[in-house]
């Protein structure tokens, strides 16, 4: 429904030469399908066919409610080609599902703490950028170092526990209903022209940017100080996004974000909203959300780390102490809410 109403305007500004339209499309979609508010559920338990046309039809419903397209909802339809040219394209790929799920979040991006013609350059790079998402498949040995590094996470108890524990004070518990099988996750990491985007996550999937786990190579460090940073960085990632599948997994919805757990807490499925829930998992694994990189470079304790790294993969539970680190936190204050872990030059930070 969604999808052939955004097509059927879009062909009409085509052809009439006028701007599209997204408080029309809204306004369509609320006359044909009244009993939908808002965002729609993109339930996680889709199977394969059904859940790109699920993610497509909530890609329209998230761009329509988006505060930044409400502001300004005319659009020059040929900024448009792609995503219609998208969303008629039948088949089902692996990669079509990475650009669906980067779609989905993007198109919720909170952008309060951006300029208003930043912003709608933000949302223009989105339509004419997403198919730049191509999932990598070439591998050399610092990539299967991180696969390796994943799949040693994942059969770590107490990695596994504090995921768990996290969402479990967010999610009211379903025994025997909603335990999830990390066995299940897989790691995804693709190229872009999303310099500022560092991963997101999908259906028993995150998806990390192949450039962005490798920054911390082109610090002006010793070869074995790199890589640390960079297997850190690389874990803080995979725990954040771990976080947000989980969540999503509890509460069977692939269209859900953190903060916007109201609804949920009305219905008694959330004890409590919260900013963001791969944040909150950081900071009871790392007791924040650490800035590996900028850590690097200033005063960083490598050996204690290089030693919580070791802890971190041999499943020895350790507290991380923040100031024999001696490691640089990000100011929460200033995180966006937002899909997709995502960094910009103006300082401001999203993560999904």
């Amino acid at each position: 429904m969604e999808v052939e109403t955004f097509m059927m305007l879009y062909n009409q500004s085509i052809e009439k030469k006028e701007l599209f339209s997204f408080k029309v499309l809204l306004n369509q979609l609320n006359v044909l399908t009244p009993e939908i508010k808002g965002k729609q559920q993109v339930p996680y338990s889709s199977e394969q066919v059904n859940l790109i046309k699920n993610c497509q039809n909530s890609i329209v419903r998230n761009f329509c409610n988006n505060p930044v397209i409400k502001k300004n909802p005319d659009i020059n339809p040929l900024v448009l080609t792609k995503l219609a040219n998208f969303f008629k394209s039948c088949d089902f790929s692996e990669q079509k599902l990475a650009q669906c799920l980067f779609l989905i979040h993007a198109a919720k991006t909170d952008c309060h703490l951006l300029e208003d013609i930043k912003a709608r350059e933000l949302f223009v790079s989105y339509w004419e950028k997403f198919d730049t998402i191509t999932i990598k498949t070439n591998y050399d040995s610092v990539f299967q170092e991180f696969f390796s590094i994943f799949k040693t996470l994942f059969q770590s108890r107490n990695f596994i526990d504090i995921i768990n524990k996290s969402i479990d004070e967010i999610v009211v518990s379903k025994p025997g209903k909603d335990t999830y099988n990390f066995n299940n996750l897989k790691l995804v990491f693709f190229e872009s022209e999303f310099p500022s985007v560092n991963g997101y996550s999908g259906k028993d999937c995150i998806y990390l940017n192949a450039k962005n786990v490798l920054n911390s190579f082109e610090l002006p460090l010793e070869n074995e100080k790199k890589l640390l940073v960079a297997k850190l960085n690389f874990i803080s990632l995979v725990l954040h996004e771990a976080s947000h599948v989980l969540l999503r997994f509890k509460l069977n919805d692939l269209n859900l974000s953190s903060p916007f757990l109201d609804d949920r807490v009305k219905k008694n499925e959330v004890k409590k909203n919260v900013k963001e829930c791969g944040f909150e998992t950081e900071k009871k694994y790392f007791k924040g959300c650490i800035a590996w990189n900028i850590s690097a470079i200033h005063k960083i304790d490598f050996t204690y780390c290089e030693g919580f790294l070791n802890n971190i993969l041999n499943d020895k539970k350790v507290d991380f102490e923040i100031e024999k680190a001696n490691v640089e936190i990000y100011n929460d204050e200033l995180f966006h809410s937002s899909g997709f872990s995502i960094v910009f030059e103006s300082g401001f930070n999203f993560f999904f």
